[in-house]
């Protein structure tokens, strides 16, 4: 059972107390009251009247799972307040809307409770529990909060669950650690040595392709024919001639050494004879051999050597070729390798790297070295003789989204600098020359916080001023709480809206 109370769930009340709304019958009402709970797995965003003795109390609650930023599915839930000796319990077998519960609890007791809110899904049960509750006596005694000073909500923007839920979009409290200087470089990106191989000819002819299938990016097995050196024409690299011949020389080799095998046994040849014999017929099987699985009556087969793809195709179709020239690069590219060189005053740092991230060019994205299931392979083991600077050799599996023979850029993030404050990079918008932030005030209000960023692996960004350790940002979709800027600011003291 997951039961969080007060102390570990970051529990955060927001009163509305600044002002009352008018009611159509001209009585003045009281502000919402707004939870929000965040638990390893869930964030709770619930909205109240205050609870009142002997007066029906409506509660709407948001379940999100923090995981992916998604509504609860539809699950029976159950909220319970303790106030007291009392408690009031209350089901809802479905919700109003995926995500959005809806529950009445009608208090008989004044003083100051929690809610739990309980439900099991296939992640196993969980308990959310809400701390300082206040049950009032009275409505009259509702109202003296209203000389408290009102939520300064300038510059704020709300942006509901339901469009949260449906955009790719999270939050998320920032990070202190260490994050030490930012080396950039560009990296060549190479396949893997013994994951590529060059296929040559082994006979001098013309190169014969069949169909389109020896086009580069073409998928191919191993041992799957690609094309034909043919000497057909040729008047000294007729291959059929050669292999008739081969096959012959061959036959008559076998035969003799098997006469001589018998001969041998009767002590009617010497040994070296029967040797001599052996030894030309070795050699003439291996020559017929290498004609049997290699060549054709029209010549060389070409086929693969390795399962992969056609990187690069060397020759066309009708060249003449000679036996050693290289005609097909076929390559599997599971793993690549990328090599970056960097200035050599980075030598000294370069003992310390912290972390590498990788974007492709062209591309937008930025992966971890983790990500990619990649290491380092070395560091400054020698010099690069060509333009005096460090290589730094890494190696990836490959995703799909880097190409060998292209080039991505590095960022080496070495010699730790301690306890500095730092957002996901997609939490950072710039405008006009500025930097800002979404922090949330509220699961659906949030203020456009101008900050000042420090260095940036292209992952994290350091924020040197404008945030706080304890404050939630938005860390995906920041863009999209940007748009809804233009729709007009909701008041979020009015209560939510469905």
């Amino acid at each position: 059972m997951k039961n969080y109370s007060f102390a570990c769930a970051f529990l955060i009340a927001f009163w509305g107390c600044g002002h009352n709304h008018v009611h159509e019958s001209g009585q003045e009402e009281p502000e919402k009251i707004q939870y929000t709970v965040y638990t390893p797995e869930w964030e709770l965003f619930a909205e109240t009247d205050p609870f009142v003795v002997g007066k029906p109390t409506q509660i709407l609650a948001h379940f999100t799972r923090l995981a992916d930023f998604k509504p609860l599915k539809p699950v029976p839930v159950s909220v319970t307040l303790n106030c007291g000796e009392r408690e009031y319990t209350r089901n809802a077998e479905s919700p109003v809307r995926e995500g959005i519960y809806t529950f009445e609890i009608n208090p008989e007791a004044a003083g100051v409770g929690r809610l739990l809110f309980h439900f099991l899904t296939e992640e196993g049960e969980s308990i959310i529990e809400v701390d300082h509750v206040h049950v009032f006596s009275s409505e009259e005694e509702v109202h003296p909060c209203a000389h408290l000073e009102h939520e300064d909500i300038t510059n704020c923007t709300v942006f509901t669950k339901e469009q949260a839920w449906k955009s790719n979009f999270s939050t998320g409290l920032p990070e202190w650690g260490d994050f030490g200087s930012i080396i950039r470089s560009i990296a060549r990106v190479e396949p893997v040595p013994g994951e590529e191989m060059v296929i040559s000819a082994k006979t001098n002819g013309m190169v014969l392709m069949s169909g389109n299938q020896v086009i580069p990016g073409t998928a191919v097995a191993g041992g799957q024919f690609l094309l034909t050196i043919s000497g057909e024409g040729l008047a000294d690299e007729n291959i059929a001639l050669k292999a008739v011949e081969a096959h012959n020389n061959f036959q008559r080799a076998e035969a003799d050494f098997e006469r001589k095998t018998l001969l041998s046994k009767e002590k009617l040849i010497p040994e070296k004879e029967l040797l001599e014999a052996k030894s030309l017929y070795l050699n003439s099987k291996a020559v017929y051999e290498n004609y049997r699985d290699n060549f054709r009556k029209s010549g060389q087969a070409v086929v693969s050597p390795m399962t992969g793809f056609i990187r690069q195709v060397l020759v066309q179709n009708g060249q003449y070729v000679e036996a050693g020239q290289s005609l097909l690069r076929v390559s599997q590219d599971r793993n690549l390798v990328l090599t970056a060189d960097v200035l050599q005053k980075y030598l000294p740092e370069l003992s310390a790297i912290r972390s590498v991230t990788l974007k492709p060019v062209p591309g937008e994205r930025i992966f971890s070295l983790e990500e990619l299931g990649g290491r380092i392979l070395s560091v400054g083991k020698s010099i690069n003789q060509d333009n005096g600077m460090v290589p730094v050799t890494l190696q990836i599996s490959n995703s799909g989204d880097f190409i060998p023979g292209g080039v991505a850029e590095i960022i080496i993030r070495c010699k730790s600098v301690p306890t500095v404050l730092t957002v996901a990079a997609d939490a950072l918008m710039e405008e006009q020359g500025l930097y800002f932030l979404f922090v949330q005030r509220t699961p659906e209000l949030f203020e456009k916080r101008e900050v000042i960023p420090g260095a940036s692996d292209g992952l994290r960004v350091v924020i040197l001023s404008g945030l706080s350790g304890e404050e939630r940002v938005v860390t995906k979709g920041a863009v999209r709480v940007k748009l809804a800027q233009g729709s007009g600011a909701l008041d979020p003291h009015a209560g939510h809206v469905h």
